[in-house]
């Protein structure tokens, strides 16, 4: 009730507005499939509830399959929303093939025989950019890209190939070759170097000012976000979903 009362306090503030998740069974041990049910079903009560809450609101409230969850909910959800979620993919040591193994088992269930999304279809923490890349993602969002330049490096393109380079001078990786700007060779510096002076910064700045490393970060999203291919799911990921240039 206190999550619906603040959303309808700024109903003006958001396009769109997350359903309340159950995280099933007990931390520490791995849930049941009864835990996984149940906490369907909860999640489940609590999108009726907050799409009876929020009718007439300027916003969509958002509600997401998970990982593990029977195919029913997913087909219930769809019946219901032209947008939604997929979610449970965030999970610590979950390694990007059980990801995909999921993903490839879901994602035929979202389009059409041509492959074509049928709905638009959010990735909740997910930016690990072979997953972006594989699927049809109308969204997608993460906090890790933020981890990234809290802890010194942030993310460049060079030569149409991403990359995660460190610039912080208090990173244990600054005495590491190869892993720091500064032990790169002097040809991937003056690559490095370019890209970032021509987005407005400097080396310097990214080396001692988080803040700076994240607005670099945003804009090598802002800028894989237009490149982006609209193409249909061929079931195997094998066209490129970004055109990332030369």
């Amino acid at each position: 009730a206190a999550y619906a009362e603040y959303v309808l306090a700024h109903r003006d503030t958001f396009s769109v507005v997350a359903n309340l998740d159950v995280i099933p069974g007990v931390p520490g041990a791995a849930p049941s499939a009864a835990d996984v049910e149940r906490a369907a079903e909860q999640g489940w009560e609590h999108y009726e509830y907050l799409s009876k809450r929020f009718t007439g609101c300027p916003f969509v409230l958002l509600h997401a399959y998970h990982r593990g969850e029977d195919p029913k909910w997913l087909r219930r959800l769809m019946d219901r929303t032209e947008y939604l979620a997929i979610g449970g993919i965030a999970v610590p040591g979950l390694m990007t093939a059980a990801k995909m193994e999921f993903l490839d088992r879901t994602m035929p269930l979202l389009v059409d025989g041509a492959g074509r999304p049928t709905r638009k279809v959010h990735g909740f923490g997910l930016t690990g950019l072979t997953l972006m890349e594989r699927y049809p993602w109308y969204s997608v969002d993460s906090t890790s890209w933020l981890v990234v330049t809290r802890f010194g490096s942030c993310y460049v393109m060079l030569r149409g190939v991403p990359h995660v380079v460190t610039f912080s001078d208090r990173s244990p990786k600054v005495e590491e070759a190869a892993e720091h700007y500064t032990t790169l060779s002097r040809p991937e510096q003056d690559a490095v170097r370019a890209y970032v002076e021509g987005k407005g910064y400097t080396v310097e700045q990214l080396a001692t000012d988080y803040v700076k490393r994240s607005e670099l970060s945003v804009l090598f999203f802002m800028d894989l976000e237009r490149s982006w291919v609209d193409r249909p799911w061929d079931g195997r990921g094998a066209q490129p979903a970004f055109h990332l240039g030369d």
